[in-house]
């Protein structure tokens, strides 16, 4: 009677102990425990054990939970910074065209021309191709000049932040450490010599 009553008691713990169960056969098996354990005499002993068994069943399954949230959040930061990055570096690098083609604006035929003055010829497209790849480059090459004018940005404001913080900690540490005046007692006062009569006439 003893062992049957005892490898009844192990049970539960063998069922919990089959490999990583999904949430829903955790809640399953632990209302079916609690079910069983009313009809036992120790009702609370066994409910205690129950919700024990039904922790550590579910703590696998809460910190992949977690581990899961944690990877989503960094996952979606980091996309959020790569779409920063390439709005930034596509703006500098439009800002860069508009200068280079300001700069290398093709010259309009002036108004004031004679009619029998010979129309100019177009471009060789060799030309062009080269005036292109170099308004390329001037345009990447000014998208690269403002990125580094941001980072050096960033780094003097980081490096000013630092500072303040340093003076605000050497001031709070200064008021901290200042010990005030001592007060002195009443027999020092009372040994003080008595002021003269022309500064107490006054």
């Amino acid at each position: 009677m003893k062992r049957t009553l005892l490898a009844l008691l192990c049970l539960p713990s063998l069922a919990w102990s089959q490999g990583e169960l999904g949430r829903e056969a955790i809640e399953a098996r632990y209302q079916s425990e609690l079910k069983a354990c009313a009809e036992r005499f120790a009702v609370t002993a066994c409910r205690d054990a129950a919700r024990q068994r039904r922790q550590q069943a579910l703590q696998p399954l809460l910190e992949r939970e977690r581990r899961e949230a944690a990877a989503a959040r960094a996952q979606q930061a980091q996309e959020q910074r790569e779409r920063v990055l390439l709005k930034q570096q596509e703006a500098a690098a439009e800002e860069g065209r508009k200068r280079t083609e300001a700069v290398l604006g093709f010259q309009s035929e002036p108004a004031s021309a004679p009619a029998s003055a010979p129309r100019p010829t177009r471009a060789n497209p060799e030309t062009h191709a080269r005036q292109l790849k170099a308004r390329d480059a001037q345009a990447e090459q000014a998208a690269q000049q403002q990125r580094e004018q941001a980072m050096l940005r960033q780094q003097r404001l980081r490096d000013h932040q630092a500072l303040v913080q340093k003076r605000v900690a050497e001031r709070a540490a200064k008021k901290a450490s200042g010990a005030p005046l001592p007060v002195p007692a009443a027999s020092a006062i009372a040994a003080l010599p008595p002021m003269p009569a022309s500064a107490t006439g006054r």
